[in-house]
């Protein structure tokens, strides 16, 4: 539906000139905003989709457009430095966005920026990019994805038009796998159910690690939630983080095994937990996200989180 109606823009020439691509993780957003980003900077399209064969699409593929800006994701957030140059700072690796946008466009279709998990974004940066957002550079086009519209600041998202994609049913999304991937269909049912209807989610999962992780995190959850295995459950995840001596790593590590118990918890509501405490324990989740990003000790939010989610969930 998301996609039908991009197109149908395109087709209309009546194209928004900033975007908020906004649905749960994996369910490919930010792929969303890179074909959209094709198709716009396309030469040639063809049905309303990048020709892939021109300058353009060429040049995007390589990693080497001059029009196109994606800020990375794997910066826990985006502060002033990723949109404003300020001499004598840290600079970050691209170009700072306002000056992106503020460059004319080097070949002829204009220019497109893409801010994957805007919520990264602090009141200081939002508030420089707005100026931009409201009025943007001719022939420009902002693309913004996030998993948590709550946390984009209210006057960017009103800025935007917003565009919400939804996980794949079930059945579709076991049958994209077998056509797609090659999946053998009883382990692509399975990835389907564990993912929720997300691809992104379902394709980490594939490379197995994911499998054993979810089949060893769910083993410990369905033990007895007495203290002695709160403990011993915390104490497991935390050996498993120090394999990694990057303490981003072990962040990244972490996030993973929370988000797992998320998605633990969610099937438990669907099998009975009550919403009270399903509730109370993807929120205890939702916060240790916060404080990993906020770059807490890894290990601390990691004995704290298993201890205050089972708890919750034990009521």
């Amino acid at each position: 539906m998301a996609v039908d109606s991009l197109r149908m823009s395109f087709e209309r020439n009546r194209l928004n000139h900033a975007y908020l691509l906004e649905g749960p993780e994996g369910v490919g957003r930010v792929t969303l905003a890179r074909a959209l980003a094709a198709r716009y900077l396309c030469h040639s399209p063809r049905d309303n989709d990048a020709c892939g064969g021109c300058k353009s699409c060429v040049m995007l593929k390589g990693g080497s457009h001059p029009d196109y800006l994606e800020l990375p994701r794997e910066d826990n957030d985006l502060g002033i430095r990723h949109f404003v140059d300020r001499s004598g700072g840290d600079a970050p690796e691209h170009t700072p966005v306002l000056d992106f946008m503020r460059l004319r466009p080097m070949l002829q279709a204009g220019k497109v920026c893409v801010i994957p998990d805007a919520e990264r974004m602090n009141d200081a940066s939002a508030n420089a990019f707005l100026k931009t957002l409201e009025e943007p550079p001719e022939n420009s086009l902002i693309i913004l994805t996030t998993s948590a519209r709550d946390r984009v600041l209210g006057t960017i998202v009103s800025r935007c038009r917003r565009v919400g994609l939804a996980p794949l049913a079930e059945f579709e999304l076991g049958a994209a796998l077998v056509e797609l991937k090659g999946i053998e269909p009883s382990q692509a049912r399975l990835l389907a159910a564990l993912s929720e209807g997300s691809l992104g989610i379902a394709l980490q999962m594939n490379d197995g690690e994911m499998v054993e992780n979810w089949n060893w995190l769910s083993d410990w959850l369905e033990r007895e939630k007495t203290p002695v295995n709160m403990v011993r459950f915390a104490e497991e995840i935390n050996n498993r983080l120090s394999v990694s001596k990057n303490a981003r790593d072990r962040r990244v590590l972490a996030g993973r095994y929370f988000n797992l118990m998320a998605l633990y918890v969610r099937r438990a509501l669907r099998g009975g937990l009550s919403p009270r405490a399903g509730y109370r324990a993807l929120l205890t989740l939702w916060q240790a996200g916060e404080e990993l990003s906020a770059n807490v000790r890894p290990e601390l939010v990691v004995y704290n989180t298993v201890l205050d989610t089972l708890t919750a969930m034990r009521r």
